[in-house]
Formats: structure tokens, C-alpha cells, sequence
């Protein structure tokens, strides 16, 4: 593990920088310990945001590499203090962004002394290492086998948000790959611009009352309308505040669960999003920080339990449970602790090594609870390379697909490869896609 050590003082230049950037943050003048005191309260948030400013500068300006804090990536930029912070009221659906200047910083609030004691399904870390590139790995946890397949999708696909009234329609941009959970719904994939989304577990969201002005799209549609249309994690930010859409519920069909989901957006330049719909409101934390992400308790709170810990700012030792707040917490700690790798093969093997961390095993599982899941499989994506490595827990093989080689042009067709009982996958398996009539989203129930 690698010790950061700071320097006992900066440049006189660098304190002048950290002094203005304070102030104009509001910022008291010393380092906050008024956060001990003050615990809960917007001073300690203000005050430690702005430790964590000073640290930031102190590293670009001296070369020390910053203490890792909430969510913080090793190659992540300084925040930038006053960074949009704003809701579009009016409507159903209000947009909320998250301070990118706060940067999730670790105070630990009275209200988060215990989150919920829940183990919540699925987990997604972010890796950017320079020279290398991007890589993100995700776990698909659920109560029984998800019979996930894997699809090709080409661009010029004509789409509806699948509400009863007034859906969304558009045509797809991009091309996509995606993974399906009984072939009706897409739950992780990545466009041919670099775009690649995450759907994960959170009981919390509800869509609110419906507004039939707006046009509505069916809550398993919405990675879909991510990659068909975005080409950046900024394009899927701005296009999401422009309100386009009103997201309904829908039911899985198979499970009997309600599609209660948030989605993690990363892209190729390192960029990253987290989307929860919360009462009708889609909350954004939009920050390249934002690492990682698990289930429940909404992503906000999650941030300020990382507080506790070791690492980000606490006293508290690693937790070492299958819940989703705790598996947070390592995967935070683990990808911020990786050592530095020395080929593509090494880095996949590295953030692959966090997702096992992180996977929940066989015996844990409560149909009554789907909070309570099983690891079903894992997926490693490395956008540098164009690559999807695939790690299904009822196969003793990892395979994967060069997705820069696909062809998705319009009426290239839609092709699948069957992963549900085919266990001799491995290797590549690019040459063995094969065409497919489109599987059907589901619909809204409301």
C-alpha cells in the first residue's frame, strides 16, 4: 500500500493559491478542525471540502499525490470551487448536480452513524490510469440466475419509451453492446462513441406522479436512451437536465421486482456520472471522482459514510460485510490502492481483482429480499482497448469481445451471443455472435 506524505509546507506561491481558492469557496482560514465539533453541519461539510482543496493543490503544485478521499480517482483533476449546483423546478422531474467541489468529501454525519444494515445487489468501480486508459468493472448480484445475454446493436434503430401514453420516441445515434437480464431489459453496455452504463439495484427510487405532457420512458429503457444517444457522460448530463423525458416504472416480469435501479455513466476521457430518481427527481453527481458505486443508501449518504473509515478521513477499519454500504467503502479503498500495472493484461487483472473483493457468494441470496443477492457475474470493460471481459460465476472461463470490431450500421442488423448454458465460452468470442430478432423492453406499469 502506498503512503501519501505531504510536504511540511508549501510554496509561497501555492499558498497563495490555496489562500484565494478558500476564500472564494468560504472557506475558513485553518485547516477544519471545527468539523470534529461541528459534525453534521454545512460548516463541517464547507470545512472539509476545503482541506481537501488545500491537498489538491498541494499536490499539483509540489508533486506529493493527494490523500484519497470519497470517490477519489488517483488521476482526478483539482475540484473547482463554485461548480454547478442548481434544480429546474416546475415539473415533475427536477435535476439536481452535485458540488463537484465538495468532491463527496468524508464528514461523517450524526444522522449516517449506522446506515441501514442492507445488503444491496450489484457493484461498479472506475480505474483510469494514464497511458492505459479507462477501465470499469461491474458485479451483477441478484436471488436466482439473471440469464443474461449479450447483444449488438446497430445505430438507426427506431425506439419508443413504452408508456401507455405519450412515450418518448427517438432513433439510436450510436451502436451499442449491452448485457440483458432475461433478454428484456439492458443492464450494462457500452456505445461505439465510448459511452459505457451500469444499471444498478436502489430500493429507493420512485418515479412520482405522471405529467402525461411529458413524453415518459419505461425506467428499463433508460440505459438504452443513454447509449443510443450520448456520445460523453457531459452529453448525457446536459441532455438529462434538458428534462426530455419522464421516467415511469416497470416490473420484471420473471422476478416480480420492481425496476427500483440508479445507473453509473462512464467515457473513454476518465468522465463519470451516477443518475438516481428519487420521488420523481433525477439527482446527478456528476464528478470523474465518482468512482464507485453500489445500492442502497442513495449515493449522497454513501459519500458521507466513507467519511468514517480509514483512508477517506476516519477512524473506523475496513468493513468486511456483503452490504452495499460496506462494499462501497472497500471498493473505494481497493481501487484507489491498486499498484501501478505494466500492461493491459495487468490492469484488467487489477480491477478485476476488486470486483471478486467485492462479489457476494453463493448462500447469501433471499428471493423475499433481493437486496440480499448473489454474485451471477462479472464484467470487466477496458475502453482504451474496446474490450468487454465477461466472468460468468457458473463457468470456470473468462471470455471477452474486441467491440471496436463490430460493424453497427444501420440495417447491419441486430446479433446476440447466447451466454444461458453455454458454458465452453472463452476466449474470444467476437466470431460467434449470431443474428436475432430484438429482444422487447419492458413496459411501464403506470
Amino acid at each position: 500500500m502506498r503512503k501519501m506524505v505531504l510536504p511540511a509546507r508549501a510554496s509561497t506561491g501555492t499558498a497563495s493559491r490555496i489562500s484565494s481558492d478558500r476564500k472564494a469557496a468560504g472557506c475558513p482560514a485553518s485547516q477544519p478542525r471545527a468539523a470534529k465539533t461541528a459534525a453534521g453541519s454545512g460548516a463541517a461539510m464547507r470545512a472539509a471540502a476545503c482541506w481537501i482543496i488545500r491537498q489538491c493543490y498541494l499536490a499539483q503544485h509540489s508533486g506529493v499525490e493527494a490523500p484519497l478521499h470519497p470517490g477519489v480517482g488517483r488521476t482526478a483533476a483539482p475540484a473547482t470551487a463554485g461548480a454547478t449546483h442548481g434544480t429546474t423546478g416546475g415539473s415533475a422531474m427536477t435535476i439536481t448536480l452535485g458540488r463537484r467541489w465538495l468532491l463527496g468529501a468524508g464528514v461523517a454525519l450524526p444522522a449516517l452513524a449506522a446506515i441501514p444494515r442492507q445488503a444491496q445487489a450489484c457493484s461498479r468501480a472506475l480505474w483510469n490510469w494514464p497511458g492505459l486508459g479507462v477501465f470499469i468493472g461491474r458485479n451483477m448480484d441478484w436471488f436466482e440466475d439473471t440469464e443474461s445475454n449479450i447483444w449488438i446493436l446497430p445505430r438507426g434503430m427506431e425506439r419508443n419509451g413504452a408508456t401507455p401514453v405519450n412515450p418518448l420516441r427517438w432513433t439510436s445515434r450510436y451502436g451499442s453492446l449491452v448485457v440483458t437480464v432475461y433478454d428484456n431489459t439492458n443492464v450494462d453496455g457500452v456505445n461505439e462513441a465510448g459511452l459505457a452504463g451500469h444499471v444498478l439495484y436502489l430500493p429507493d427510487t420512485s418515479t412520482g406522479p405522471r405529467d402525461p405532457s411529458k413524453p415518459g420512458l419505461a425506467i428499463g429503457h433508460w440505459l438504452t436512451w443513454f447509449l443510443d444517444t450520448c456520445g460523453s457522460v457531459a452529453e448525457a448530463v446536459e441532455r438529462t437536465r434538458a428534462e426530455p423525458f419522464q421516467l415511469r416504472m416497470a416490473v420484471e416480469p420473471n422476478s416480480g421486482m420492481p425496476g427500483t435501479l440508479h445507473i453509473a455513466l462512464n467515457d473513454k476521457g476518465g468522465d463519470s456520472a451516477i443518475f438516481e430518481c428519487i420521488n420523481g427527481r433525477i439527482n446527478i453527481y456528476h464528478d470523474r471522482r465518482y468512482v464507485v458505486m453500489t445500492n442502497q443508501p442513495t449515493f449522497d449518504k454513501q459519500l458521507e459514510n466513507l467519511g468514517r473509515f480509514q483512508g477517506f478521513g476516519g477512524t473506523e477499519r475496513l468493513p468486511g460485510t456483503h452490504e452495499a454500504a460496506d462494499r462501497f467503502v472497500r471498493a473505494a479503498y481497493y481501487v484507489t490502492h491498486l499498484p501501478t500495472p505494466r500492461s493491459q493484461r495487468e490492469a484488467v487483472a487489477s480491477i478485476m481483482s476488486v470486483m471478486r473483493n467485492v462479489s457476494a457468494p453463493f448462500g447469501v441470496a433471499d428471493r423475499a429480499r433481493p437486496n440480499i443477492a448473489t454474485t451471477i457475474w462479472r464484467s470487466v470493460n477496458s475502453l482504451e482497448q474496446r474490450t468487454m471481459y465477461f466472468d460468468g460465476v457458473y463457468s470456470a472461463n473468462v471470455f471477452w469481445m474486441n467491440y471496436g470490431t463490430f460493424h453497427y450500421a444501420p440495417g447491419s442488423g441486430v446479433r446476440k451471443l447466447t451466454v444461458v448454458g453455454n458454458y465452453d465460452l472463452i476466449g474470444d468470442v467476437g466470431a460467434r455472435f449470431t443474428p436475432a430478432t430484438m429482444f422487447a423492453g419492458l413496459p411501464s406499469n403506470e
